[in-house]
């Protein structure tokens, strides 16, 4: 929501019940947006890597500086590093995080993926990206994490920082990629917007053979896919959101889609979606529907899986502003 000035806005993370209840604003914080074109603004956080595993905790990016909200009681905690774009580890122990490497006479500073305890603590330096700032993809032990880099795709060791697998494909821009403990376990969108072909690859272990799941047979930017989820409640199903823009525009068009990967049947449901995601049981998908005007989206929606319906959660048709959504239980 920006501020009249349009050097600030503030960010609202709401909590919205899938059945009863009202909506609730969490909390809120302020975000920079201007400054020198080469700073990192974390202005839209991508709220499925931000939760802790119970689904309680939150980790932000405030002016830079990594903070800890509960959900609750709105209670911020700060964890005393810099950093942006950062990703909580499925078991809870880690936090992932974009920042700039130390000044080392390069304008701009290049960046690294760093982490930190969930408690705070020492940072370690895990990979550098070189300007790559997408948050990282986190295994489900939280051994090891899919880094994005100016090179291609890096699976690195969390403890070491080793490169344990490195993939020739770029990523997908935003949210490129998901990891379960299910088979096949990695789903990756690849195609940044350098003319590379646009696909969805996947991987059943981090050591398995690569193998391309859905080939679009277009390049970027005319399409990119983004946000691939794995349905909790079935092994073959993939969510998956198709964007389409012209050269030098932004999107048009947002398709989402469901790919089957044992059968390849890639079934385009009927409703465009800026970001989609399964609720926790996987019977329905809550998704951000795209305003008519301007980039983000206008109202939360649920649709069943079985096709029976689809509802709206909340709306804002005046501010259409909504770039986010997680799915958690409690």
């Amino acid at each position: 929501m920006p501020y009249p000035h349009n050097i600030w806005a503030e960010v609202q993370i709401w909590a919205i019940p899938l059945d009863t209840g009202a909506p609730r604003l969490a909390f809120a914080y302020d975000v920079s947006l201007g400054g020198i074109p080469e700073a990192i603004f974390d202005t839209t956080p991508y709220l499925r890597r931000q939760f802790s595993p119970d689904g309680t905790r939150m980790v932000i990016s405030v002016g830079g500086r990594l903070v800890v909200v509960d959900i609750v009681s709105g209670q911020a905690r700060p964890l005393g590093v810099s950093g942006y774009f950062p990703a909580w580890s499925k078991d809870g122990s880690q936090i992932a995080f974009v920042d700039f490497l130390p000044f080392d006479q390069v304008v701009p500073p290049l960046e690294a993926i760093f982490v930190v305890s969930s408690a705070g603590g020492a940072v370690r330096e895990l990979a550098r990206v070189g300007y790559a700032r997408q948050a990282v993809e986190w295994s489900p032990d939280g051994s090891t994490v899919i880094v994005a880099a100016q090179e291609g795709i890096a699976l690195v060791d969390a403890g070491t920082g080793r490169v344990v697998r490195r993939l020739a494909e770029t990523a997908a821009y935003r949210a490129f990629a998901i990891w379960r403990a299910a088979v096949p376990q990695i789903a990756i969108a690849t195609g940044a917007c350098d003319g590379t072909s646009t696909a969805l690859i996947g991987l059943d272990d981090a050591a398995g053979s690569e193998r391309t799941v859905l080939d679009t047979k277009e390049r970027c930017p005319p399409l990119t896919v983004q946000d691939p989820r794995w349905n909790p409640a079935s092994l073959d199903e993939l969510l998956y959101v198709a964007t389409r823009a012209t050269a030098g525009a932004m999107p048009n068009e947002y398709r989402t889609h469901l790919l089957n990967v044992r059968s390849g049947r890639d079934t385009t449901l009927p409703f465009d979606a800026y970001e989609a995601t399964w609720t926790w049981d996987g019977s329905a998908i809550a998704y951000l529907a795209r305003a008519a005007t301007g980039f983000y989206a206008d109202s939360v929606r649920v649709w069943r899986r079985n096709g029976t319906g689809d509802r709206v959660l909340q709306t804002d048709k005046e501010n259409p502003t909504f770039f986010s959504i997680a799915s958690v239980s409690y």
